[in-house]
């Protein structure tokens, strides 16, 4: 499963994750000519919340704060992994916050 995460300011600005049997085997700028099976946009402020685990990510996508692309019964299915990778962001202490 690939995950891409976008910025609403700057969707040229994304990242993707690619998961199999649970476990992260890629992560980094979207790899050249993989399809993603899910991606998430959202505003710099709300990957924040989500990151510092302020927001929820149920909440999010219901709220739209989170735009979602992807079968949603799979994202729902697969809920707590979904939650703890976008908390990842808040753990990286490199993640550059800014929509340049």
């Amino acid at each position: 499963m690939v995950v891409e995460y976008r910025l609403a300011e700057n969707e040229s600005r994304a990242g993707q994750i690619e998961v199999k049997s649970g476990e992260v085997v890629r992560a980094g700028a979207p790899a050249e000519g993989v399809k993603p099976d899910f991606v998430l946009t959202a505003k710099v402020e709300t990957w924040q919340r989500l990151g510092e685990g302020e927001l929820p990510a149920a909440k999010a996508m219901v709220t739209r704060k989170v735009k979602f692309r992807g079968s949603m019964s799979v994202a729902l299915a697969n809920l707590p992994g979904l939650e703890a990778a976008m908390k990842m962001f808040g753990q990286i202490d490199d993640t550059d916050w800014s929509v340049n």
